[in-house]
C-alpha cells in the first residue's frame, strides 16, 4: 500500500478531494499534509474527516424532507438512531464500510479523551493486541478490500499488510470512504434533480393535453 499521502496516487480521488475542500473549506494540502502527522493527531483527524463527510451526506438526504435537524442529535454509531445506520439505510455507506469507520472509530475513541496518549504508535498498538483483536482490526480495515474470490492465503497476506503498515491501510480506505460518499451525495442531487424535471415534463404534457381539447 502507498504511503500516505502519496500525491501521485492522490490524483485519482481528486474530483472527490476536491469536493471535501471546498465543502468544508479545508487547506487545499489537507490529505498531502495528513501524510507528516503523527499517529495520535491522524487518527482522530481521519475519524473527524470520515464523521463530517457522513454528516454532510446525512445533511443532503434529508434536508428535502425536513429531517436534517436530526443529524445533531446523532452519535456517529451510538444509540437506536445514528450516522452510520442512517447513510446505511439511505445507501450512502454498505456494510464493508461501516466496518471500517467503526474500526478507526474505536481507535479514536481510545486516544481522544486522554493527552498520555498523544506518542500513540499505531503499528505497535496492533502489534500488542491479543491474536484475537489483532485479527478483528486487521479484517475490519480491510472489509473494503475484500472480496468473495479472495482466498484465504491472500487474505492472510493483506492482513499481515495492514498490522506492518496501519497507517497506509487507515489513510488510503479514508480516502475511498469519503471519495464513495461524496459521489454518492452528488449521484442522489442528480436523481433529485432529475424526478424534479420529470414530473414537471408530465404536467406540461399533460396540461398539454388539456388544453389541446
Amino acid at each position: 500500500m502507498n504511503h500516505p499521502a502519496d500525491s501521485e496516487h492522490l490524483k485519482g480521488f481528486q474530483p472527490s478531494i476536491r469536493t471535501i475542500t471546498e465543502a468544508f473549506q479545508l487547506p487545499t494540502d489537507f490529505f498531502e499534509r495528513l501524510g507528516e502527522e503523527d499517529d495520535w493527531s491522524l487518527v482522530i483527524k481521519l475519524h473527524a474527516l470520515l464523521e463530517t463527510t457522513l454528516g454532510w451526506y446525512l445533511d443532503g438526504y434529508l434536508k428535502p424532507y425536513g429531517l436534517d435537524w436530526l443529524i445533531g442529535k446523532m452519535d456517529l454509531s451510538g444509540g437506536r438512531i445514528n450516522k452510520i445506520e442512517v447513510a446505511l439505510q439511505t445507501g450512502g455507506l454498505d456494510g464493508s464500510q461501516a466496518k471500517f469507520i467503526r474500526a478507526v472509530s474505536k481507535i479514536r475513541n481510545r486516544l481522544v479523551h486522554n493527552i498520555r496518549h498523544v506518542r500513540f504508535d499505531l503499528k505497535d498498538y496492533i502489534s500488542n493486541l491479543p491474536a484475537s483483536e489483532k485479527h478483528e482490526f486487521s479484517s475490519d480495515i480491510l472489509a473494503i478490500n475484500i472480496t468473495d474470490n479472495w482466498t484465504e492465503d491472500e487474505r492472510v497476506q493483506l492482513r499481515a499488510s495492514v498490522i506492518n503498515a496501519p497507517r497506509a491501510a487507515v489513510f488510503w480506505n479514508t480516502v475511498y470512504v469519503v471519495s464513495f460518499v461524496t459521489v454518492y451525495r452528488r449521484m442522489t442531487e442528480l436523481n433529485r434533480e432529475h424526478e424534479v424535471l420529470k414530473r414537471e415534463h408530465d404536467l406540461k404534457q399533460r396540461l398539454g393535453i388539456v388544453t389541446g381539447q
